[in-house]
């Protein structure tokens, strides 16, 4: 069945705007719960930070030599600016934790 038919069959049985998905939760659109909407993009851009964030810097950084101590002024500049991406994170830990459950509320809430 063509996706786009049974869209417009669930927007017409809804009878909502469709700008209104883009700010809905995700399981309001499609059956599967897994609907493009911005919340599914921050989820998403909130489980990678929190990826980022728990690498360990002497354990796992070190083997790949992305450390704060390999970064050089004649190093490759893409290496340098994921070192600096990787420093930064560690800063973001508070408000990761605050994120982290602003959404388990919204998903208990809302899921």
């Amino acid at each position: 069945m063509d996706f786009s038919l049974v869209l417009a069959a669930r927007l017409r049985r809804l009878e909502r705007p469709p700008l209104f998905f883009l700010f809905s939760y995700p399981g309001q659109l499609l059956a599967s719960g897994m609907g493009f909407s911005l919340w599914s993009l921050f989820k998403a851009g909130l489980l990678v930070s929190n990826a980022v964030t728990v690498l360990n810097p002497k354990r796992f950084l070190a083997r790949y030599n992305l450390t704060p101590a390999d970064m050089s002024e004649h190093g490759s500049p893409l290496k340098n600016q994921v070192i600096g991406l990787l420093q930064a994170t560690q800063y973001l830990k508070v408000p990761l934790i605050v994120l982290n459950l602003l959404v388990i509320i919204v998903e208990l809430l809302f899921g």
